[in-house]
């Protein structure tokens, strides 16, 4: 139970992990599809303020022009400086001022418009992220106890009654006195190792009581 025990640990673990890899590379995806729209949207002629007027918590834009300045900004960060410093093609996790309990991805995209070159900052919330690798966590952490005493209790009746036999044989073989040696331990029918056992020790205790019968017949002649 306890090896058992290590290796479904280990498991949830990888899974949880594996989870929360692939449920990033999704955010990472869609932010980076968020910014491309954008860029492609500044690059067409839209106003910056247009890009950026998305109005949602989950995500949101930031215009940035040549000197780092914010030229234009969703009403979540209106008036906020930058919510990360980053390189046109980098991304990488930030905190956001309306959000303390939540990181946010955030990816930077360079954009040529006809007022000059600006850097839109898209990002987007790692929220779903967190709660849906809790939810499993919590579900693993109930889940696997269970799991865990269910084999343990099975285990122990199973090998319980495996080795019941072995019991039998041991309970006889103790009661089998030099005067008893016609009594033979109880052969389980299973065909197994312990069966083998038990047929083993009658026929030594078959020995044994030939070898007593011919010793006594020795001493009364």
């Amino acid at each position: 139970v306890l090896v058992v025990a290590v290796v479904l640990i280990l498991a949830a673990v990888a899974l949880v992990l594996s989870l929360r890899g692939v449920l990033v590379r999704e955010v990472h995806a869609a932010v980076e599809q968020q910014a491309a729209q954008a860029v492609e949207q500044l690059e067409s002629g839209a106003a910056p303020a247009a890009v950026a007027a998305r109005g949602g918590e989950e995500a949101f834009n930031q215009v940035l022009d040549e000197d780092g300045d914010v030229v234009a900004a969703d009403d979540v960060v209106l008036g906020q400086p930058p919510v990360a410093v980053l390189e046109p093609g980098e991304t990488r996790q930030a905190s956001v001022p309306f959000d303390d309990d939540d990181d946010f991805l955030v990816t930077a995209a360079s954009a040529e418009t006809t007022d000059g070159a600006v850097i839109v900052l898209s990002a987007r919330s790692l929220d779903r992220v967190g709660e849906s690798t809790s939810a499993l966590t919590g579900l693993l952490a109930v889940g696997l106890p269970l799991v865990l005493v269910v084999l343990g209790l099975v285990t122990w009746r199973i090998v319980g009654r495996a080795l019941a036999p072995v019991d039998a044989v041991r309970r006889e073989v103790e009661e089998i006195s030099a005067a008893e040696l016609h009594r033979r331990v109880p052969e389980p029918s299973s065909g197994d190792e312990i069966a083998r056992l038990a047929a083993t020790m009658n026929r030594m205790l078959e020995r044994l009581e030939r070898a007593q019968a011919q010793a006594l017949h020795l001493e009364r002649l």
